[in-house]
């Protein structure tokens, strides 16, 4: 801490001609660390980008033997990093709880569509492509066409995904489309199939 010293009081303006004269790499390194601790990224590169302004403007008079400007690295800061990559898993019931209770075409939608997602992990293109023939109810499989690889894979149809495409089936029309395949009034043996 003793290094860091001399860089926290020149970023205070209390530091001496010479104190600034003697300012080190180490000096700079150990503020910076010291800084890191308490401040996210993005306040750091904020910190980082004055820092260099300030060691920039010490090094042409010659108030320091070396310009160190270039010695401080600020950390790298990507679009959207602060945008989760994943819901978390109370979320995603909370989102199941709210799509469930509603009876509407779209809530019946929703829900048939939210379900696999957040059962299988597949991607969004991949439910969208689904249809009602893609479901096998006497196997209890359903068939999901990769969208990426082109590969086919038979998951296993879970009651709840089944029970999710069931109440779609039977509480909107089906549109040819998308969800094609048999019927809804051939879906209703099925329902003992779901109630396990």
């Amino acid at each position: 801490m003793a290094a860091s010293r001399g860089c926290d009081n020149a970023c205070h303006e209390v530091a001496t001609r010479e104190e600034l004269s003697r300012l080190t790499l180490h000096d700079v390194d150990a503020y910076m660390k010291q800084r890191a601790g308490s401040l996210r990224r993005i306040s750091l590169k904020t910190v980082a980008g004055k820092m260099r302004s300030f060691l920039r403007w010490l090094h042409p008079p010659e108030r320091t033997n070396s310009d160190l400007s270039p010695t401080v690295i600020a950390p790298s800061i990507y679009a959207r990093e602060g945008i989760p990559c994943a819901i978390g898993a109370e979320d995603v019931k909370r989102v199941l709880a709210v799509t469930q209770d509603d009876q509407t075409a779209k809530g019946l939608r929703d829900y048939a569509i939210l379900t696999p997602l957040s059962t299988y992990g597949v991607r969004a293109g991949e439910i969208t492509a689904l249809r009602l023939d893609d479901v096998d109810w006497r196997k209890a499989t359903v068939r999901i066409r990769h969208s990426e690889t082109g590969a086919t894979t038979h998951l296993p149809l879970l009651p709840e995904v089944g029970k999710a495409v069931l109440r779609l089936g039977r509480g909107v029309r089906v549109r040819r489309a998308r969800w094609a395949g048999p019927g809804v009034s051939s879906l209703k043996p099925v329902w003992n199939w779901a109630r396990r």
